[in-house]
């Protein structure tokens, strides 16, 4: 077992090493390597003959031709016109085999490139659906508090209504929280796979984001104007939880160099320090 796993993580470092090589490294290697088989090609010819012309066995292979040779054997042409003999066979293979690791570098990185495209097509289509997706919820939450907000002021509510209105509440935070772990992610071990929001995504959210605490701070008014009742646990809870989760959302974003973006996170901020007046039993005036 142990050694099955020294192996694998062995096959892990190997895999690691040639993702992590560009293409000009890799032509460099076989640049190199041509060129190092060519230089011992014809040293070693100096002494022993270990390559000869096809026509003529007896006449030394010169430096250029030697070279020749070493390159069409890493190409794995091999035209025939110079032939190894003895040791120059084992060389001969060797450098052969190279030439194919070589070449299964060159596919295996074509092909990681061409995945590395389409995965990042993939990425920016699901995260801009996602993110519009959450837009399109909080859209909706803004909505259902909406049609609270207008029940309670035509004094057509009911018991039971109220007693849903945290279920609500609970939804909206849900979307908040989402969008955080959209936002931030900065901290994560594969954060280079991830879509970088950039200033366009961020005001786009916070605008919507602000305008659900607005509707958040609507619906509060609503029930302190009518004189309802709403303060238990469920419903504190929520509102607790929401207004945690708008300081937590723009936190990150305070001095972010976009005027518009510390304008509307300004906002943000205002929208959660009046539910903490509310939550605090502070005066909010309308």
């Amino acid at each position: 077992m142990l050694m099955l796993f020294a192996m694998r993580q062995k096959i892990r470092g190997v895999k690691a090493f040639i993702d992590s090589l560009r293409f000009r490294g890799i032509f460099l290697f076989w640049f190199f390597m041509i060129l190092t088989f060519g230089a011992v090609f014809y040293a070693t010819g100096t002494t022993t003959h270990i390559l000869a012309y096809t026509k003529d066995e007896v006449a030394r292979v010169g430096l250029f031709d030697s070279i020749y040779f070493s390159f069409v054997t890493a190409a794995t042409i091999g035209y025939g016109d110079i032939t190894p003999v003895g040791i120059g066979k084992i060389l001969a293979v060797i450098e052969g085999m190279l030439g194919m690791l070589v070449y299964g570098m060159v596919i295996s990185k074509l092909v990681s490139v061409k995945q590395e495209v389409i995965l990042d097509e993939v990425y920016t289509l699901s995260f801009e659906e996602n993110f519009d997706r959450l837009r399109s919820t909080l859209y909706l939450s803004r909505s259902d508090i909406s049609k609270i907000v207008g029940r309670i002021e035509s004094k057509a509510i009911t018991k039971q209504e109220l007693r849903d209105i945290p279920t609500v509440l609970h939804g909206l935070d849900s979307i908040l929280n989402d969008i955080l772990r959209i936002i931030s992610n900065r901290n994560q071990k594969y954060s280079h796979y991830v879509k970088t929001v950039n200033e366009s995504h961020l005001m786009s959210i916070f605008n919507s984001v602000h305008l659900a605490g607005e509707k958040v701070l609507e619906f509060l008014y609503a029930l302190r104007d009518n004189g309802l009742s709403w303060k238990n646990e469920k419903m504190m809870k929520e509102l607790t939880s929401i207004n945690d989760s708008l300081r937590v959302l723009v936190e990150p974003y305070a001095h972010n160099r976009d005027e518009q973006i510390k304008k509307r996170i300004g906002q943000i901020h205002e929208v959660a320090k009046d539910i903490e007046g509310f939550l605090t039993d502070v005066t909010v005036a309308p």
